[in-house]
């Protein structure tokens, strides 16, 4: 289609309404994590598409880096009895069989309850192998947490480079490891990247904006149709 027939309208969050939901305890004590626990938030599902065994490679990097600290790597969403079991056996022979969890077959958790794990993490990795769009980034800014992701679909149209998270180079764990070695490292730059996450998500990605950009199309349309 021509540029004048397009219209682009950003997806949006209601960030508010996750900000207000209470914590949910046990889906902190689901997942075995105490306060002591420095956790690593992947908000997917287990799906071979979500790059999961990047994830694991990278988090065996991560330990040898930080082996004093009580870092914990948590994928949150639901998926196979088959796939979870692959996952825990490639953790446990890189050694980190005991920081990663992962979620329960057919436990998905709800929007009402994921904003528990937001406010936990320490930061916010998504290393899909390929990815239309990424809500869970947006839901991530909405608490200012820094965030890692691959640089592949329409990832970095939702996450600016250095700017608003960093991103890692897809398939490659190495990379995915240094992104979250540097934030685990750099406190302020996890602060900045988390607060201008936060930021953009406000004012582009709202679903009130989302909303008045939709309705402004549908009247354009009808007027049009009217001529």
């Amino acid at each position: 289609f021509p540029d004048e027939r397009v219209t682009k309208i950003l997806h949006g969050i209601p960030a508010d309404y996750l900000q207000m939901q209470p914590d949910h305890p046990d889906v902190l004590s689901s997942f075995g994590l105490d306060d002591a626990d420095e956790v690593v938030l992947c908000p997917t599902r287990l799906d071979p598409h979500k790059g999961l065994e990047i994830l694991v490679d990278a988090a065996g990097l991560v330990k040898k880096q930080f082996p004093q600290r009580r870092l914990v790597f948590v994928v949150a969403g639901a998926g196979t009895a088959d796939y979870r079991a692959s996952l825990e056996l490639r953790a446990t022979g890189l050694g980190v069989g005991e920081v990663m969890r992962f979620g329960m077959q057919g436990k998905a958790l709800t929007l009402q309850q994921m904003p528990t794990l937001y406010r936990r993490a320490a930061l916010c990795v998504v290393p899909s192998l390929r990815e239309g769009f990424g809500q869970v980034l947006l839901e991530a800014a909405a608490f200012k947490k820094p965030i890692i992701a691959s640089n592949t679909g329409g990832i970095p149209e939702v996450v600016l480079a250095g700017k608003t998270g960093l991103l890692f180079n897809c398939h490659e764990p190495e990379d995915l490891a240094t992104q979250i070695c540097r934030l685990l490292e750099d406190e302020r730059l996890a602060e900045s990247l988390g607060q201008a996450a936060l930021t953009r998500a406000r004012l582009e990605f709202a679903a009130e904006r989302m909303a008045r950009d939709h309705l402004h199309l549908y009247k354009k349309l009808c007027r049009i149709s009217i001529k």
